[in-house]
C-alpha cells in the first residue's frame, strides 16, 4: 500500500531530500512550504500522515498542529531544529504523535512513520474495524476505502472520518 504524506517544511533542499527518500520507499509525498495552507490541504485532500516543521516563519507550528488535529486522524510527526524539552512536550500536548529533531535522519523518520502507520492499519482487539453499509454506501474502516454504488470515492481524512461517524449513526439524530 502506498501511503500519502503531507510534508510541511519551508527548507526546500531538506524537504526534497526527505521526499525523495520516502518516494524511494513507496510513499507519495506532497511538500507544503506555508503552514497556513497545510490545514486547507489536510481538509481537502486525503493524507495518511503529516510531517510538520514547527519552526516555519509566520503562523506558530504548535497552533497549526492544534488546529489540524481535530480534523486529521493520521499521525503527525513534528520536526524542529530547536532542542528544548518544552518544545517536545508542547508538541505532544497539542496533538503531535512524535517529535524528531533536525538534522533529520531519513531512515529514522521512515521507521517512525512505519510504526505509526502500522498502528492505524492494525485494529486493536477492542476496536474491531469493519465494513459499514448504508444502502449503496460501503465504508471499509480498515483500508479507509469508500464505495458508493460500486464506485470508489476519494475522500480527505477529515471527510472519511466525518462520513464514518455519520454512517455509524444512520437514522439517528446526530448531536
Amino acid at each position: 500500500m502506498t501511503y500519502r504524506v503531507l510534508l510541511v517544511e519551508d527548507d526546500l533542499p531538506l524537504a526534497e531530500m526527505v521526499r525523495d527518500f520516502l518516494v524511494g520507499e513507496d510513499y507519495e509525498v506532497s511538500i507544503q512550504g506555508i503552514r497556513r495552507q497545510a490545514a486547507a490541504r489536510i481538509a481537502s485532500e486525503s493524507f495518511d500522515a503529516m510531517v510538520l516543521d514547527i519552526g516555519l516563519p509566520g503562523m506558530d507550528g504548535f497552533d497549526v498542529c492544534r488546529n489540524i488535529r481535530p480534523h486529521f486522524a493520521g499521525p503527525i510527526i513534528v520536526l524542529t531544529a530547536r532542542g528544548d524539552e518544552m518544545d517536545e512536550v508542547i508538541a505532544l500536548e497539542v496533538g503531535a504523535d512524535d517529535f524528531v529533531r533536525k538534522p533529520v535522519r531519513p531512515r529514522a523518520l521512515l521507521a517512525r512513520l512505519k510504526s505509526h502507520l502500522r498502528r492505524i492499519d492494525t485494529p486493536s482487539s477492542n476496536e474491531q474495524r469493519q465494513e459499514i453499509v448504508v444502502d449503496d454506501l460501503h465504508i471499509d474502516e480498515g483500508s479507509r476505502n469508500v464505495r458508493l454504488g460500486g464506485e470508489s470515492i476519494e475522500l480527505s481524512t477529515a471527510e472519511f472520518d466525518l462520513l464514518t461517524y455519520l454512517a455509524r449513526r444512520a437514522g439517528q439524530v446526530v448531536p
